[in-house]
């Protein structure tokens, strides 16, 4: 301890920056980072003056090492907790907003900060700082995700404030209400909130996931109720199939949600242009005959294995828009063969009988958002202006004329999205 009261001393006296700082404190010269953030801690505590560079410097350490230092502070240790308390009470905004939405970290050091100045005595400052922390959304949102993370620990925070707000009038705001919903949020478990649930995913995962390949908040749905919606999922193409929805169930949903699998299933080995049967029938050989019972599905776990991964024993080209109604898993394989059939000047009849049963409203959208959703827009319409120079008949030229503008608007919208973005 003397070695990290000399070296804290020192970085007092010269006021050495914050890069300095981390840089010395990575040599482990000074003991482990843990003590010399409690060291810190200590003197801010027991400071009485406000000692901004000191404060600077625990907010640096927070920001660099996270939950590895939160969590060594013992809550029945008061003068820790009152430390830490000041430093929240000043700069929790800017640890928060240098958290990282989707890992553990965060979200444990995110949760340990609650727990923390929920411990302290100070109530004057308490209610101020309680604002001040869920003043970004995101922290409850990191609070929410760290029951996926360590949920004894989580259990324990939300027994806590639940004990707080039956002894403490805390003023309510959209913050705190967040928070409380980030805590207490109900069980999904009723078939209307299952489907609720599944609207909203799906349109996060046609969209969001879209412009956003890696969208990690679709990582924080729970396994169980992944597990429901991609059951409702499946009900909803049961009962009105469609291209979409079948590249959903075979496809999209096993990459966008990786939660729907256990530790050991191959959902880094689906690919957005196959069909990985082997990945996809381990994936759902995991969901229990209790589960499938709870979400009313008609099928058990091997009747549900074999009807996403069967395939037909044998098609034509031309027969695909209509078998993937029937054999959800050709789905992934619809489009990436159009492409290449459309390079053979022998299959353009074949192409041509593929887009009339493509072409009438709703489906000729369905079409389309299958192509976008298997990032085949741009081969698409190099295939769509080809077949152009091909086509003999108006009709058929009108056809694909029509395809190619859909296709082509929906590009403009991409492009300037990215635009905007840069």
């Amino acid at each position: 301890m003397s070695e990290c009261a000399s070296f804290i001393r020192e970085c007092w006296n010269s006021r050495i920056d914050m890069d300095a700082f981390v840089t010395e404190i990575k040599t482990g010269k000074y003991g482990d980072v843990s003590q010399i953030f409690q060291y810190i801690a200590e003197i801010i505590s027991n400071s009485d003056f406000t000692a901004d560079y000191l404060i600077n410097c625990a907010t640096t350490i927070i920001i660099t090492y996270q939950d590895k230092v939160l969590s060594s502070i013992e809550t029945t240790n008061n003068s820790l907790v009152d430390g830490c308390y000041y430093i929240f009470s000043q700069k929790s905004q800017q640890i928060i907003s240098q958290l990282t939405l989707g890992t553990k970290e965060s979200a444990i050091c995110a949760l340990k900060m609650l727990e923390i100045c929920l411990s302290t005595k100070n109530f004057d400052l308490l209610h101020s700082t309680i604002h001040s922390l869920v003043l970004n959304p995101l922290f409850s949102v990191l609070i929410a995700s760290s029951r996926l993370y360590s949920f004894p620990d989580f259990i324990k925070v939300k027994n806590i404030v639940t004990i707080f707000l039956k002894n403490q009038n805390i003023e309510k705001s959209v913050g705190t209400t967040y928070l409380k919903m980030a805590l207490f949020a109900e069980k999904i478990t009723k078939t209307k909130q299952i489907y609720e649930m599944l609207n909203a995913t799906s349109i996060i995962i046609s969209s969001l996931n879209f412009w956003v390949p890696e969208y990690k908040l679709l990582s924080l749905f729970r396994t169980y109720n992944v597990r429901q919606i991609y059951l409702a999922a499946v009900q909803v193409f049961f009962d009105s199939p469609n291209l979409s929805c079948a590249y959903l169930i075979t496809n999209n949903i096993f990459r966008s949600l990786p939660r729907i699998g256990h530790k050991h299933a191959c959902i880094n080995e689906i690919e957005p242009h196959t069909f990985n049967g082997k990945a996809v029938s381990e994936i759902l050989s995991s969901f229990s005959q209790e589960l499938l019972k709870k979400s009313n599905s008609p099928l058990t776990s091997e009747e549900l294995i074999n009807y996403i991964c069967s395939f037909p024993s044998n098609y034509s080209d031309e027969d695909l828009p209509n078998l993937v109604l029937q054999y959800p898993a050709l789905s992934s394989i619809l489009v990436p063969r159009f492409i290449e059939i459309s390079k053979d000047p022998t299959k353009i009849s074949s192409c041509m009988e593929i887009l009339k049963k493509v072409s009438s409203n709703p489906r000729l959208e369905d079409f389309r958002c299958l192509i976008v959703k298997q990032w085949l827009l741009e081969d698409m319409l190099d295939c769509l202006q080809m077949l152009m120079n091909h086509v003999v008949s108006v009709s058929d030229f009108n056809l694909v004329w029509t395809i190619f503008c859909i296709c082509f608007c929906f590009l403009g919208v991409l492009i300037l999205f990215l635009f905007k973005k840069l």
